[in-house]
């Protein structure tokens, strides 16, 4: 087969799913300027899991009664993440950590936490998959509606 053919293809499916995904308004409006680290902690070997858990507890309770709902979840990327969820218009970075393990085991412990929560979207306590870090970073957030 040409290889010019296959690269037209290529480039013209690429034209394809960028007009596809421009002219969808809510993916355009989400942006990085949603995303928010001004309740982010730093999660060290030496923290002290204790304290940082009653700031992490002060920062939601601070955020959701401003919202109508709300999800709690982990990730590698924020940028990418906040843009799959569509329906929320804001994120919050509670906490970053170099070890995925501890992000995966704090976000168990807040969806278990808000689990009957009124205004708590999440039916399941914890994620479905590994996050996976662009930068060797993984994060802990809420979305607010």
């Amino acid at each position: 087969m040409n290889p010019l053919f296959l690269i037209a293809v290529a480039v013209g499916l690429g034209k394809l799913f960028e007009s596809s995904f421009s002219d969808n308004k809510e993916l355009k409006n989400i942006t990085s300027d949603h995303i928010f680290d001004s309740f982010k902690r730093k999660h060290f070997k030496k923290t002290n899991v204790g304290a940082m858990k009653t700031q992490i507890t002060r920062s939601i309770n601070d955020i959701i009664p401003n919202c109508k709902s709300f999800k709690v979840g982990k990730t590698g990327n924020p940028e990418n993440r906040n843009r799959q969820h569509i329906e929320y218009k804001d994120m919050f970075l509670l906490c970053e950590s170099n070890d995925d393990e501890f992000i995966s085991d704090i976000e168990h412990y807040y969806n278990l936490k808000y689990i009957d929560h009124p205004k708590n979207d999440n039916k399941n306590i914890g994620s479905a998959c590994k996050s996976k870090s662009m930068n060797g970073k993984h994060y802990l957030y809420i979305v607010v509606r």
